[in-house]
């Protein structure tokens, strides 16, 4: 199976970050675990972008099984590049002028 090249934009390691401090700072346990399925969510997307859920703006969506969020991203050409890591109760807006 082919695997595409990962890009993670700067504005989504701040969304990661903010999210995974925002755990950490209740359960390091909760934020490890966060940062696990983040990371099998990624390789999803890059593995098979195809398999997500096709979503607004020409992007694509993997949601996190345990946790609110979900990975926005686009796939141009061989690799996948991820826009944002969205809450699920956040409005949308703040990440599609990305």
């Amino acid at each position: 199976m082919a695997r595409f090249k990962l890009i993670v934009e700067v504005e989504a390691y701040d969304d990661i970050e903010q999210a995974y401090n925002w755990y950490a700072a209740r359960s390091e346990s909760a934020a490890d675990d966060f940062r696990s399925e983040l990371r099998a969510a990624q390789e999803r997307a890059a593995s098979q972008p195809e398999w997500a859920e096709q979503h607004i703006l020409n992007t694509r969506r993997i949601s996190l099984r345990r946790f609110p969020y979900s990975i926005i991203f686009r796939q141009i050409d061989d690799t996948v590049v991820i826009i944002a890591v969205a809450h699920a109760k956040r409005d949308e807006s703040f990440w599609q002028d990305r």
